[in-house]
């Protein structure tokens, strides 16, 4: 008996070497993985009223099939990076931007990771339960000086904490997609309509496509009318917080710099006059290429450094470190 073809795995499949049986013919097996390809495609096309995250949108700009492995078949890889990831979202879990001092954060944060480490603890290794109780525990660290730091060096005001998309002047959709989630915390400082998001930011003002597309979606749900400024802060809970001025910086933040805090202005890389403006039309190029494969069903691979973070490597036969591309070494 043939074995059963697992279509979604072996849908980026173009090996016109091997062959197959089918109706008493032999047929290229590239050929089944095309019609494979196609009958997926139709499965996997999006759905009317269908809602979406930035991060959602980030990922289908990077990879057709990492969007659908981890956005439409819900696959959850169970590797330790995703426990980590997991920890980042204990200050919003906790409305850390809008707690009153540094012990109440502490106090809080402390136990939203007692609670999270709870859950996992029937789970994971007991060294490995140990390697989280200490990283999460220098995580806190970070995150509250980082808090209160910045509070001292960027003064902002009208904090709100956890606004999902649609609601408290945050628009609700971007290129006619609908948004879904919330933004962990939204303030004002200096002019600018901050979102304060807790990843990884970019280190430089030279962004990366992937990150303009990201940013620019977060940003753009800030801009209630045109005149409009927007910013986005940045702390992962290790080394620096960061914030992002979509245009000049503020006078609100030009005092002395303090410990754990980097900020990054894009204005200079964008020399004409209105800088929302150029902006927004690069975005919308960018936002193109993930509304393509999303509204398309596509589930072709595009490999790429990408790869290097994806915990789908194993399904996909294009991946950079597990690729039926790659060939063989001769020993």
């Amino acid at each position: 008996e043939r074995p059963r073809v697992n279509r979604f795995a072996h849908a980026s499949c173009r090996r016109p070497g091997h062959f197959d049986v089918e109706g008493g013919h032999v047929v290229p097996f590239f050929v089944r993985c095309r019609v494979a390809e196609h009958e997926a495609a139709e499965v996997l096309k999006p759905k009317e009223g269908e809602t979406h995250r930035p991060e959602d949108l980030r990922d289908a700009f990077r990879c057709a099939f990492l969007f659908n492995a981890r956005h439409r078949l819900k696959l959850r890889p169970t590797s330790g990076r995703a426990r980590w990831y997991a920890l980042r979202a204990l200050p919003a879990s906790v409305g850390l931007a809008d707690l009153p001092d540094a012990e109440a954060a502490r106090s809080a944060l402390l136990g939203a990771l007692r609670s999270e480490l709870d859950g996992l603890r029937p789970f994971v290794e007991d060294w490995e339960m140990r390697a989280l109780e200490s990283g999460g525990h220098r995580m806190i660290r970070d995150f509250v000086r980082n808090e209160f730091n910045a509070r001292e060096a960027w003064p902002r005001v009208s904090v709100q904490t956890n606004v999902p998309f649609g609601q408290e002047g945050v628009r609700g959709d971007v290129m006619g997609l609908k948004l879904e989630g919330t933004i962990p915390a939204i303030s004002e400082i200096g002019g600018y309509r901050m979102a304060h998001l807790y990843t990884g930011g970019p280190g430089t003002s030279k962004l990366t496509d992937e990150q303009k597309l990201l940013y620019g979606v977060y940003a753009s749900t800030l801009l209630r009318q045109r005149g409009d400024k927007a910013a986005l802060e940045f702390d992962k809970g290790s080394g620096n917080r960061e914030i992002v001025f979509f245009g000049d910086s503020p006078r609100a933040v030009s005092g002395p710099k303090k410990e754990g805090l980097a900020k990054y202005s894009l204005a200079q890389d964008y020399p004409e006059a209105d800088f929302v403006d150029a902006f927004l039309k690069e975005l919308k190029i960018l936002l193109q290429r993930s509304l393509a494969n999303i509204r398309e069903g596509r589930i072709t691979p595009q490999p790429g450094e990408h790869c290097d973070q994806c915990g789908y490597g194993e399904l996909c036969r294009r991946h950079r470190g597990f690729s039926d591309e790659a060939g063989f070494d001769v020993i």
